[in-house]
């Protein structure tokens, strides 16, 4: 259960957003300033689309999404998938690779909220309950897919009774470093981690890889004490 904002501690916000984004974010910025009273938003995007984010004083800053992480861009991310899937979903997948990417760029601090472009908070939100943990949203919903990649990057025994898929989800930096960290280090080819998230497949599936899911999992394993439901 999510805590009213007033003793919330202030975080930045990521949104990865496609051109039709652009414009939803427009009326959505009111919701997300009122509901989740964000430090920063880093709206990660194409830079032609930089003319379509409003301008709000110093609260929003636009990342060119083929400048987060070194040597990925969409090019390198489109090519990635074709080798290993047959589905065409690149920018789901490019999305997904940038917001666990974030936290390797020089915009990450401690922590950042990702929320999904295409949804709106309706109500005061808070992201950590009294203790200090992180509250996460999860569901009954199960990907097989997922968690067959998710035992191709690393050793995750423990899987949690529930999905941490959701429309949101609070991201500490360094065990969001961690995890990459160790994927690298598990590949057997040594290939990039954000290579070896798609390639660690199982099956050749459109939906194979889940970031929420993957980060959920591995704190369910190597950090029980963090995420708290």
């Amino acid at each position: 259960m999510y805590l009213k904002k007033q003793t919330l501690k202030k975080m930045d916000v990521v949104i990865c957003m496609s051109l039709k984004d652009c414009w939803f974010f427009r009326k959505n910025l009111y919701f997300i300033k009122k509901n989740i009273n964000p430090n920063h938003i880093y709206v990660l995007t194409d830079k032609r689309n930089f003319n379509y984010i409003p301008n709000v004083g110093s609260l929003i800053t636009c990342v060119d999404e083929n400048e987060v992480v070194d040597n990925l861009t969409f090019s390198v991310c489109k090519s990635i998938v074709e080798k290993y899937l047959t589905t065409q979903a690149f920018g789901w997948y490019y999305q997904q690779l940038l917001k666990l990417g974030f936290a390797l760029s020089r915009y990450a601090k401690d922590e950042y909220l990702v929320w999904d472009s295409d949804t709106v908070p309706l109500s005061e939100l808070n992201f950590k309950d009294e203790e200090g943990h992180d509250l996460v949203l999860v569901k009954k919903e199960r990907h097989v897919p997922y968690f067959d990649t998710i035992d191709g990057l690393f050793h995750a025994p423990k899987k949690a009774p529930y999905s941490f898929i959701s429309e949101h989800m609070l991201f500490n930096v360094s065990i969001v470093k961690e995890m990459l960290s160790l994927i690298e280090e598990k590949s057997q080819f040594k290939l990039p981690w954000f290579e070896q998230c798609i390639a660690a497949r199982k099956e050749d599936v459109i939906q194979v890889f889940s970031e929420f899911e993957t980060y959920g999992t591995f704190c369910y394993n190597y950090h029980p004490g963090k995420l708290k439901v």
